[in-house]
């Protein structure tokens, strides 16, 4: 199984993430977004399936436009939000702190959390439009079973201004 929808380099020119963001650091964060906010928003079955999909190059023209037009512009906003708020936080032998950098200056708590809200406020949008899509489509997902029974509820849920950070996976 393929383990991202994304490569490094597509995420980096084509989201707010500047190129020389650590590459180790944004793959653990890729990961976390993938498994946080994006297969409950799918579900299992159906991520597991888009990634194989991917790995061997068999997606088909309904879920290349789910990928392109509603599940990569949210991980890649998911991935943002992620890096703003743990970008600049190093985990050390003795200590957790905040890194520097000669040559910008890192944006207070304060200008972090508008920042971050508005990027939450993005995700939501396209969150919500994923759901509308999948749930428009269900003929073309039938991994996609959560919209059978309440696709009602589903989507005033995801038209909610609020943001889920809530979601844990405890392995």
């Amino acid at each position: 199984m393929n383990s991202f929808y994304v490569k490094l380099d597509y995420l980096k020119r084509n989201s707010l993430i500047h190129g020389n963001v650590n590459g180790s650091k944004l793959t653990v964060i890729l990961r976390r977004c993938q498994k946080i906010y994006i297969e409950p928003i799918l579900g299992t079955p159906l991520h597991k399936d888009l990634l194989d999909k991917i790995a061997s190059d068999t997606l088909n023209a309904n879920e290349e436009e789910l990928l392109d037009d509603y599940l990569l512009p949210a991980l890649m906003i998911a991935v943002e939000m992620m890096t703003a708020e743990y970008q600049n936080t190093e985990i050390r032998n003795k200590n957790t702190g905040k890194a520097n950098d000669e040559y910008t200056t890192a944006n207070g708590d304060g200008e972090n959390e508008i920042f971050t809200g508005q990027l939450k406020r993005d995700f939501n949008a396209y969150k919500s439009a994923m759901i509308g899509y999948l749930c428009d489509n269900e003929d073309n997902f039938p991994l996609y079973n959560v919209c059978t029974d309440n696709k009602e509820d589903i989507r005033s849920e995801s038209d909610s201004d609020s943001f889920d950070d809530t979601t844990m996976f405890i392995y």
